[in-house]
């Protein structure tokens, strides 16, 4: 089976969650047998993860537009006017990645995230007509379309385990863009309010490979995030035996993992002086619930996908 991957974003210089799973979900695909090659169009956006991904194995093509006519089944990173970018002949599925299509518009989140929600809102019923089938990573969002498969990001239980033991002092960490949707002005205050009392550490560039041994060396990850389609980091952080601190949005609730919420500054101060008196070394429980999102069992429900909209 030929699979294609067309997105919106330059895997080269922006690389994100739904980047990632792309690479990820294409490795695989490879690894089982099938051919892929992924298509991109040469944006980035502003404070992107500048660790540049390997790619090596995969045929990669970047430009402003594309002709797919070989594919068996093509996948579309959906954003509107999708068609405009990538001309494709055959089946194809509109995956839901971003959240920012439900969420409310706000000029922090930036002009290419807010021209996509607005754009969405006058076209999204005749644009996810255009496709064979839609791709739901959280079952949260209303989607009109006759053909919805849900299917939930997944996580590598081999890569992410716990590596390290916990820091003596106690650590809490934040893994994600330094942007308004993902809550960093939060942190920040959360460290000008605690920095004498705990050590703040952030990922900055550290690569894939050292992402485990961060977490497992965090008493606590924060995940104060506004906007969040699915929460990789949760998932990724309980694997490695570590508390998480959400901002309780839905998309962390609909994981249906143990974590703490807080609402507002005051409660991210008292739950972590709390947690600070309470953890000491990693909760095994935690990995034991968060294995439901392993690799294994969500690629053989992706692949199963590609192959049935594929005929």
């Amino acid at each position: 089976m030929r699979v294609f991957f067309c997105h919106h974003l330059s895997i080269k210089r922006f690389w994100g969650g739904g980047e990632r799973w792309i690479v990820e979900v294409a490795r695989e695909l490879i690894q089982r047998g099938h051919e892929v090659e992924i298509y991109c169009l040469p944006f980035s956006m502003n404070n992107g993860i500048k660790n540049s991904p390997d790619i090596d194995g995969i045929p990669y093509h970047e430009g402003y537009f594309h002709q797919i006519r070989d594919a068996d089944v093509s996948y579309v990173t959906y954003n509107p006017l999708s068609w405009i970018n990538f001309w494709i002949k055959g089946p194809k599925i509109a995956g839901m990645h971003s959240a920012c299509y439900w969420s409310p518009i706000h000029w922090k989140n930036g002009l290419f995230v807010n021209l996509a929600a607005i754009t969405n809102v006058f076209i999204s019923r005749y644009e996810l007509a255009k496709f064979d089938a839609i791709h739901q990573i959280a079952d949260i969002y209303p989607v009109n379309h006759p053909r919805i498969m849900k299917i939930p990001n997944f996580v590598d239980a081999t890569r992410f385990r716990p590596t390290l033991p916990k820091n003596e002092e106690f650590t809490v960490g934040f893994c994600s863009r330094k942007v308004y949707a993902k809550g960093y002005d939060v942190w920040e205050e959360i460290k000008k309010q605690l920095g004498d009392e705990m050590t703040f550490i952030e990922t900055g560039n550290i690569p894939e490979g050292g992402m485990s041994d961060f977490y497992s060396k965090c008493h606590v990850v924060v995940v104060p995030a506004r906007v969040e389609t699915f929460g990789l980091a949760v998932v990724e952080t309980q694997l490695c035996g570590t508390e998480v601190l959400s901002s309780g949005i839905l998309a962390h609730r609909a994981l249906g993992l143990p974590l703490y919420y807080a609402e507002d500054i005051p409660e991210y101060i008292e739950i972590l002086r709390e947690l600070k008196s309470a953890i000491k070394n990693g909760n095994p429980r935690l990995r034991r619930t968060a294995l439901k999102y392993d690799k294994k069992t969500i690629m053989d429900k992706l692949e199963n996908m590609f192959m049935e909209v594929a005929g």
